[in-house]
């Protein structure tokens, strides 16, 4: 039996995606830190991505219920819309933290049983990270998920020869989300249109090392 692995589904993104994936497969478990249970579905692990202490002990709870993993959907990364004059160092290790390092070890945690099933990777960004573009307000976020992109970008082309996928979506202004502030109302994209990309990229393996960007064309 092999698993799916949604880690972030907690957010209102993450509660999308599970609902998806559960209706591809029952075999479908979810992470999150807060408000675990209002998460549908019976395999729902409790995991701090904050400290590295804390992944460590999600991944070994996870393996010894799931030990085999066929694809890795990454959610984890709270938005933070804040000057980097006004943000503190803790703010920014917690950023890097988890879009950065707790991915990087859950990918090495995961990969002997994604290499055997030649599973997929989707990593969740956020628009305008292949492009380096620049927000005040955004900064820290923005070099975060840029780190996140980097990182996807590396393992597609360590991994392509061993048949694992690894790709990006990258969400623009998800409407009713905290990022949905400090844009037009036209700007917006549905948490349904971020659900059916993750869907399509899963439905075709052969894509990698490719960030899909849904935004309705912000910052292009």
């Amino acid at each position: 039996m092999t698993w799916t692995l949604l880690a972030g589904s907690s957010s209102a993104l993450g509660i999308a995606l599970s609902k998806s994936l559960l209706k591809r497969s029952p075999h479908v478990a979810m992470q999150g830190k807060e408000q675990v249970e209002k998460i549908v579905g019976k395999h729902c692990f409790y995991g701090d991505f904050s400290t590295h202490e804390g992944v460590e002990l999600f991944v070994d709870k996870y393996l010894s219920h799931c030990p085999s993993t066929r694809c890795l959907v990454y959610n984890v990364g709270p938005y933070l819309h804040q000057s980097v004059l006004n943000t503190s160092v803790e703010e920014a290790q917690f950023l890097l933290q988890t879009n950065l390092l707790a991915p990087m070890y859950l990918v090495q945690r995961l990969m002997p049983s994604l290499q055997k099933s030649h599973g997929s990777i989707i990593f969740i960004g956020f628009v305008g990270v292949s492009s380096f573009y620049n927000d005040v307000f955004q900064t820290m976020y923005h070099i975060a998920k840029t780190a996140l992109y980097q990182l996807m970008r590396s393992l597609a082309k360590q991994l392509k020869a061993l048949d694992v996928s690894v790709n990006m979506v990258s969400p623009g202004y998800l409407r009713n989300s905290n990022s949905a502030n400090y844009t037009e109302a036209l700007d917006y994209v549905e948490y349904s249109d971020v659900v059916e990309t993750v869907e399509f990229l899963l439905d075709h393996p052969k894509i990698t090392g490719q960030n899909i960007e849904v935004a309705r064309g912000v910052r292009l």
